[in-house]
């Protein structure tokens, strides 16, 4: 099962960029994606600097959260695969 969370940029008790972060250092690998009102280049690298996985203007439509999430797991099976084709069974040997 895969768990999809959205933050926004400003919230009252902790923004969105600095939530990702702390759900990062606790070890949460959940797909992130930032909302915004403003897809300038600066608050796109906030959010994505601090471990959003993608991030997606305001108002978002079902499309855009559609073709986020179709993103995010192209990229999940592609990295599955590359580290498929590095790691041996003998790496694991003890």
């Amino acid at each position: 099962m895969s768990t999809l969370s959205f933050l926004l940029l400003f919230a009252a008790v902790m923004n969105g960029p600095d939530a990702t972060k702390k759900l990062r250092e606790l070890g949460c690998h959940a797909y992130i994606a930032g909302v915004t009102g403003n897809l300038l280049a600066e608050d796109v690298g906030i959010f994505k600097s601090s471990g959003a996985d993608y991030v997606l203007p305001k108002p978002t439509t079902l499309s855009s959260i559609e073709a986020s999430w179709r993103l995010h797991e192209s990229t999940c099976r592609h990295n599955a695969a590359a580290t498929a084709k590095r790691v041996k069974p003998a790496d694991f040997v003890v």
